[in-house]
């Protein structure tokens, strides 16, 4: 019997010396300090933001930084404690736990973390924000609310690899256009880049564009990691004004959509989405005064 004791009581002893040394050994699910610090610090590069021109305002995704100064999306979301409810329903109804998400024209991030919430720690968030002041915000947003599955990348996506003017709007802090020059706004150029450059083989689930009339740029830039992830669900802007400005027919972006081998869908008040044809799209947008609607784009042979 006191041999059987001291037996069990040497095997409680190596067990606990063994699960302290395993407790002190990082491993793939423990992050090792250096990496910590790392991640920390690309999350705050970028970190320049004055007190004076932000308020902090407490939304259904966490707390935000806003613009100050900002006098469309600020105050909309001070009241409100949301964005754009119809695009909120829509991502948190696609995106599933461990998904990958890319967030193009992410702003101050309000996308990005709604997204991160829904694709869990198992999932990713790439968002994409070529404007400075934004990307302090986003780069703050990101850090504040502990979001480590989101990734930035501080740059324009295009079709092509370029140096392009990004039209600065004070008031609208999300109507900051890259690739049009003048119209009363100072101007200043960014990098642009094709994501598929930035993506390597990485195979995406949901893709969020939001770049106030050249959208289908960002999205020409994806093609290839759209071919490789059949599917994707693209929810993306169509903005009558944009085009006009650019001198861009609407009919020839719809057309290149359904060109390219996607479904066209009209998004609704709901968050669900119904197929529609390039004249529903078209009236859709002319029967609304911002003259925009979202659409989703899914491949057709899906």
């Amino acid at each position: 019997m006191r041999d059987r004791l001291r037996s069990t009581r040497h095997t409680y002893r190596a067990a606990r010396a063994r699960l302290g040394r395993l407790a002190r050994r990082p491993t793939a699910h423990q992050p090792t300090a250096s990496e910590g610090i790392a991640r920390a610090l690309a999350e705050l590069e970028g970190f320049a933001v004055d007190a004076n021109e932000v308020v902090v305002t407490e939304t259904d995704v966490g707390r935000l930084l806003l613009h100050a100064d900002d006098q469309v999306m600020t105050p909309l979301i001070q009241r409100d404690h949301l964005w754009e409810a119809p695009e909120g329903r829509f991502l948190r109804g696609a995106i599933r736990p461990g998904a990958t998400v890319v967030d193009v024209g992410a702003n101050v991030g309000y996308m990005t973390l709604l997204s991160a919430r829904a694709a869990g720690r198992r999932g990713q968030v790439l968002a994409v924000e070529p404007e400075q002041a934004n990307l302090a915000l986003l780069r703050a947003n990101v850090w504040l609310n502990g979001t480590w599955n989101v990734k930035v990348l501080p740059v324009a996506a295009w079709s092509r690899r370029e140096l392009l003017p990004l039209r600065f709007n004070a008031d609208n802090r999300g109507d900051h256009q890259v690739g049009v020059a003048g119209g009363g706004g100072s101007a200043r150029l960014v990098p642009a880049v094709p994501l598929d450059e930035l993506l390597g083989e990485m195979v995406v689930d949901v893709v969020k564009i939001d770049t106030q009339g050249s959208d289908h740029e960002a999205l020409a830039g994806l093609s290839a990691t759209l071919a490789r992830s059949p599917a994707a669900a693209v929810l993306i802007e169509f903005w009558l004004g944009g085009f006009d400005e650019r001198g861009i027919s609407p009919r020839a972006v719809l057309g290149g959509y359904r060109n390219a081998g996607f479904s066209v869908a009209l998004l609704q008040d709901s968050g669900h989405e119904r197929p529609a044809s390039d004249d529903e799209v078209m009236a859709a947008c002319e029967g609304w005064q911002g003259r925009f609607v979202n659409l989703v784009l899914r491949r057709a042979e899906r």
